[in-house]
């Protein structure tokens, strides 16, 4: 499977009973992540034509500038950056890449250029020194200058820097209470930017008075530019009580620092400064371009299943909700559908988990543990729930596929998926059944993906 899915030999004895249906699933989730591969999402969208540096409409004569920066932050910044680096060269002056602890640093041949660790799902110290170097970074800027913000998904965590009066404690609190509260990313996002001194907008304001093109691989479902990565150099839209209003509606409001109520509170009464807001002329000579996004996996996987001989619809490519309510909608769907035509049905977004249990899993195998209980018994018909950035939770896999045995092989061995969910344990369940999707980290992230098809044999 062209390296993406590391166990396919795994999957193909595992879902033998449906060999070929099980081959092109495993076919079209490739398609799907490679498709939104940083050099390939890049290569679609910028290039260097003589002196002139093209991103979609928008072009920078190299050769009446002044120095160009490099800025990169998220998952996919190493990826992104080795990209722009083969295209620009030693026209960098310098930069800074922040990326998850754990992966390899590619070989960039260039000295001036600072590779810093971080963490990711919950910020940490290194975070902190990586976001006090931009900060550091951002003084010398001058108004000829050109700095190329590389932003992609897992930003917020990777690139923490505290509002005054909050400490990373705080911050590191108040995500994991909102996380296991089921918060959306776009509420998530909505407190981290009002307890942030670099998020919302914040960083464009620090980048002044140079120029800045920020290129974005999109996580979030809508592709939002004020919610991808907390929107450092997007205008804020939303304000201190949106903030509040989150803590309350997540029931919380008790529960997160008195750092943080007593900052967002008087941001409410207008006592703090708010985010930048549209219009603010912080955004003049800021430009935000979006490279990649999930709709783009979803229509390469259509786009190949119908090269087979399938129909493909995409279903939505903003699919949001509790993780286990929607695997039941998608596990109905593939239901209805089964037996009936050849189908693909491609969803994308970014569930939720809210958090009950002391089980291990993540949100994509909670959608495919859930829909098997919907498949229960059915052949021909497979639905398979994937991270596009190989992980999900705090787990080692990117997913899972499950069919119409994968019920009822757990309920022979005294295991039962509704336990299961009920735990948040839906790794320990298919490490047992099977169907675990390992593709390691893939150097991008778009959120999730996920895909059911049926055959009518």
């Amino acid at each position: 499977m062209n390296g993406i899915v590391k166990n396919s030999s795994e999957l193909l004895e595992r879902f033998s009973a449906s060999e070929e249906l099980t081959r092109l699933l495993l076919e079209c989730l490739t398609v799907a992540i490679k498709n939104v591969l940083p050099a390939s999402a890049l290569s679609r969208h910028l290039k260097l034509v003589d002196d002139t540096l093209v991103i979609d409409d928008c072009r920078f004569d190299l050769g009446k500038r002044g120095r160009i920066f490099l800025l990169a932050v998220g998952k996919a910044s190493l990826d992104m950056s080795k990209y722009v680096v083969k295209v620009l060269g030693n026209r960098i002056d310098g930069g800074i890449i922040v990326y998850p602890e754990g992966l390899e640093k590619p070989k960039i041949d260039m000295q001036n250029v600072e590779f810093i660790e971080s963490t990711h799902p919950i910020p940490s110290e290194k975070g902190l020194r990586a976001a006090s170097r931009i900060s550091e970074f951002s003084r010398n800027l001058k108004h000829d200058d050109l700095v190329i913000f590389l932003l992609s998904g897992g930003a917020s965590a990777l690139l923490p820097l505290p509002h005054e009066g909050i400490t990373l404690e705080d911050k590191i609190e108040t995500t994991k209470l909102l996380l296991k509260a089921g918060a959306t990313i776009h509420e998530v996002n909505t407190v981290r930017k009002h307890i942030s001194a670099i998020k919302g907008g914040r960083l464009a304001e620090m980048l002044q008075p140079a120029n800045v093109v920020s290129i974005i691989i999109s996580d979030v479902p809508g592709d939002n530019l004020e919610v991808i990565g907390s929107g450092p150099t997007v205008p804020d839209p939303t304000t201190f009580k949106d903030a509040y209003n989150v803590l309350l509606r997540r029931n919380i409001v008790d529960k997160v620092p008195l750092n943080v109520i007593k900052l967002i509170e008087r941001g409410v009464r207008g006592d703090v400064k708010e985010t930048p807001k549209p219009g603010s002329p912080v955004f003049q000579k800021v430009r935000n371009i979006i490279v990649a996004r999930v709709r783009d996996a979803c229509l390469a996987a259509a786009e190949h299943a119908r090269t087979k001989g399938y129909e493909a619809l995409i279903l939505s490519d903003e699919i949001e909700g509790e993780a286990s309510s929607v695997g039941m909608i998608l596990g109905s769907l593939a239901k209805y559908h089964h037996k009936k035509r050849k189908l693909l049905i491609v969803a994308g977004g970014e569930t939720t988990v809210r958090v009950r249990g002391s089980g291990i899993g993540g949100r994509n195998q909670e959608v495919a543990l859930a829909a098997s209980i919907k498949l229960a018994g059915l052949r021909d018909v497979l639905l398979c729930s994937v991270g596009t950035d190989g992980i999900d939770g705090p787990t080692d896999a990117a997913g899972a596929i499950v069919d119409g045995q994968t019920y009822n092989l757990g309920v022979l061995n005294k295991m039962f998926p509704e336990d299961y969910l009920n735990n948040n344990d839906s790794y320990s369940y298919f490490k047992k059944i099977g169907g675990l999707v390992f593709t390691g980290y893939t150097g991008t992230n778009v959120g999730d993906i996920s895909l059911i098809l049926t055959t009518n044999s």
